[in-house]
């Protein structure tokens, strides 16, 4: 055979070739292929003392190991290692950052937040300035004065029937939730065939 123990290659019919067998994982003794255990030991499983085990490439794509050196600004992997997921499910830490709508559900009615004070005193004033108040009338008949000088009030009274709507409201803040957490797939167009490797073939010499 021109192939070499351990090489790995890859079949579009649906059996392992004689002297081949299929990269399902197994486990089998180090005694049923010695020579092949001396070139793969237990990388890809086993004890390494009496069992020693096959690469699983079952739904799985192989990637060149970090023996090749290190890959430039990407991740290394050991020889045998295995690593990924067909599908994952995005955590909080992951997730970019977004809004969600938040409604406002107050509760409690109206309060007084706000009032206008008058003067007893007699107007003195017919036009305002700012912080003056309304003054006392005098008797009809007569074009009164309205105002009083607002840094001599003298006794001040409250008016009724100003209220503000909505001071002293409580509520409850609710944020819409939405999603399911439903995982998705991570798979790269694909089409599978059968990786087997070389149980019996020209056992290699060191280059």
């Amino acid at each position: 055979m021109d192939a070499f123990y351990g090489m790995i290659a890859s079949f579009g019919f649906t059996f392992a070739p004689y002297k081949w067998a299929f990269c399902s994982g197994q486990v089998i003794a180090i005694s049923q292929n010695t020579a092949l255990f001396s070139l793969i030991s237990n990388f890809y499983g086993g004890d390494g003392r009496a069992t020693f085990g096959y690469p699983d490439l079952r739904a799985r794509v192989p990637i060149g190991s970090n023996q090749m050196g290190s890959p430039p600004g990407l991740t290394p992997f050991a020889l045998g290692a295995k690593a990924g997921a067909q599908v994952h499910t995005l955590t909080l830490s992951q997730m970019p950052t977004h809004n969600h709508t938040a409604t406002f559900t107050p509760t409690g009615g109206t309060s007084p937040v706000a009032s206008v004070s008058a003067s007893t005193s007699a107007a003195s004033k017919r036009a305002p300035a700012a912080g003056d108040y309304i003054g006392s009338q005098p008797p009809l008949g007569t074009f009164p004065d309205m105002y009083v000088d607002g840094t001599t009030p003298g006794t001040t009274v409250e008016l009724g029937g100003v209220t503000v709507t909505g001071g002293g409201v409580t509520g409850t803040v609710t944020v819409d939730t939405t999603g399911s957490s439903q995982a998705f797939e991570l798979l790269n167009p694909l089409q599978a065939v059968n990786y087997c490797i070389c149980e019996e073939g020209i056992y290699p010499s060191r280059n």
